[in-house]
């Protein structure tokens, strides 16, 4: 899947489902777009994060050098985001129709 793919189909999701959970460490989020973002908020942190479209570019294009098996893992991404729990989620969500 391309990237504006991906992207249209995030802003397509953000119109009904909104609420996830992490891959890895199966904590809730909500996430509700923004202005070529995306805003998340979580228990976890006090002041909700907005996540800008080109940091979503930064890790999608760091995926494509991963096999398919890591690429959903978002310790793989650490050093680029430290959104990576949220992007990866919602990458597999969207990528793996779950």
């Amino acid at each position: 899947m391309k990237f504006e793919e991906f992207w249209s189909a995030l802003e397509e999701l953000l119109q009904t489902k909104r609420d996830f959970v992490t891959i890895r460490d199966e904590k809730s989020f909500k996430i509700t777009p923004s202005i070529d973002a995306i805003r998340v908020d979580s228990e976890r942190f006090s002041i909700p994060r907005v996540i800008k479209k080109e940091e979503f570019v930064k890790v999608y294009r760091a995926s494509l050098d991963f096999s398919d098996e890591k690429k959903f893992h978002p310790g793989n991404y650490a050093k680029i985001s430290q959104n990576a729990s949220y992007i990866v989620t919602l990458f597999d969500h969207i990528m793996n129709q779950r």
